[in-house]
């Protein structure tokens, strides 16, 4: 039997037939494997960072465009007001932020609330109707008022004269002195109430400029004696 075909055709003993690879040429399958694998991890990673970011768009609160017509719910909240409600929710400045000598504070510290001045309520609730949080906040009042009595209701007149008999505060460019509390009773001070000069809301150290220019408001030439200015 020849035996040539044999040895020719029969792979050495521990070598797998097929064609003859050279040293060094082996393909790199775990390699390659591996870069496949880190490229789908990619992948995956960035399309849930996609989904994410859209579904963060879409739970996040949008007001309604007017123009738009499309329906959208609108996150402003209006303001349910009453009587009882807490005021330092929007009125900051008037309360929270509010220098601690304005006599509004100081009133505070003995029990006087918002509504003791504030007290008019058909007015009240009219000028709250339809306000939103967000809304500027106003600075003087427009559309009420405080009735201008009320003060006299804790702080006797007389008393209030015997307190302030020494003020220099009301001094005009000639000199002469007037008690702010004891001023000529006349039709033209008529008019004149506490909150011309104190204002609630202000600093302590803003009076003698109010009280000032209250009186010399009708005293152009900031002297108080009368027939002074005009022959």
């Amino acid at each position: 039997m020849d035996t040539s075909q044999d040895q020719l055709g029969s792979a050495p003993l521990g070598q797998t037939e097929g064609p003859e690879k050279r040293e060094g040429s082996e393909e790199p399958t775990c390699s390659l494997a591996s870069s496949r694998h880190r490229k789908f991890a990619i992948w995956l990673i960035s399309l849930g960072m996609v989904a994410l970011v859209a579904l963060a768009a879409g739970c996040a609160p949008r007001t309604a465009d007017p123009s738009s017509g499309s329906g959208s719910e609108d996150t402003t909240a209006t303001v349910a007001w009453s009587m009882q409600s807490d005021c330092a929710t929007c009125h900051l400045a008037e309360t929270n932020e509010q220098d601690p000598t304005a006599p509004a504070t100081v009133h505070e510290q003995e029990g006087t609330t918002c509504i003791t001045c504030h007290a008019d309520e058909e007015k009240m609730t009219a000028v709250h109707e339809g306000a939103t949080a967000d809304l500027p906040m106003p600075t003087r009042l427009k559309k009420t008022e405080v009735d201008p009595t009320l003060c006299g209701s804790c702080h006797e007149a007389d008393e209030l004269a015997t307190l302030t008999v020494a003020s220099t505060v009301i001094t005009d460019t000639e000199g002469t002195v007037v008690n702010p509390h004891d001023i000529p009773d006349n039709s033209s001070h008529n008019s004149i109430t506490c909150i011309n000069c104190h204002q609630v809301h202000e600093p302590a150290a803003s009076l003698p400029d109010n009280s000032l220019n209250t009186c010399f408001n009708c005293h152009h030439e900031k002297v108080l004696q009368c027939g002074t200015c005009h022959d």
